[in-house]
């Protein structure tokens, strides 16, 4: 959510007037946005539109709590009108996005993801078309994103993680592990790196190593246990 401070400018003293009782309204609105209390966060923000068209961040963060409480049609008209009023809103592109995505509107989500981008080419941006890609199965163009992630956060255990995910589902599974392996290599605790390794290592028909790995994963407290100790007494001697 965004906060406002009030800056001195010069509206007259009327639209001066209703612009600082905007803000406290946005203000406000917050507090009770945290408190989870969205009926009275909306109610407050929907004053303040009404006393500021203008206020940007009145109508993302009523936009916001529209989103949290999945009313995804009225947070469009909300984020639309904040790009509207500050059309580099990053934040209002991505969580536009977002509401595309859970109407099931995949196209709308990735040209609206691809706005976010443009101007504001964040990793969890990214990440997040990423995972639209997941959704249509598009994994040539997921295998895109998560290389721009991991060159942005190339110590991040997760995206290797994710990309090697992607791999496997292309039947790519020597690229799968070597991710793995560089996950592992970043946090050799993670007890599902080597579950997965090992299940990449197994569909490779390389069964020593699958079965080195699923042993670790029980060693690093998989709760699988049960399911990797079939695997194991299975196909491993």
């Amino acid at each position: 959510m965004k906060l406002i401070i009030i800056m001195v400018s010069f509206f007259s003293f009327f639209g001066c007037k209703n612009h600082d009782n905007a803000v406290d309204l946005v203000n406000k609105a917050y507090k009770f946005e945290q408190r989870k209390d969205y009926k009275k966060s909306i109610q407050l923000l929907t004053e303040a539109i009404e006393l500021n068209q203008n206020q940007p961040n009145a109508n993302f963060n009523r936009g916001c709590n529209y989103l949290t409480i999945k009313q995804y049609e009225k947070a469009i008209i909300d984020f639309n009108r904040a790009i509207e009023i500050n059309p580099k809103d990053d934040e209002a592109f991505h969580n536009m996005s977002i509401c595309y995505k859970e109407l099931k509107n995949y196209k709308k989500a990735l040209e609206i993801s691809d706005k976010a981008i443009e101007i504001n080419p964040a990793y969890d941006y990214i990440k997040y078309r990423a995972g639209i890609f997941w959704t249509i199965k598009d994994f040539k163009k997921a295998l895109l994103d998560y290389d721009k992630i991991i060159s942005l956060k190339p110590d991040n255990p997760e995206y290797y993680a994710l990309r090697a995910f992607t791999f496997e589902e292309l039947k790519e599974y020597e690229k799968a592990v070597a991710d793995y392996s560089k996950a592992i290599e970043l946090d050799e605790t993670d007890y599902r790196m080597f579950y997965d390794r090992g299940n990449a290592y197994f569909m490779m028909s390389n069964k020593d190593k699958a079965c080195s790995d699923w042993k670790k994963a029980i060693e690093k407290g998989d709760p699988r246990k049960v399911e990797l100790t079939e695997l194991i007494n299975k196909n491993c001697g």
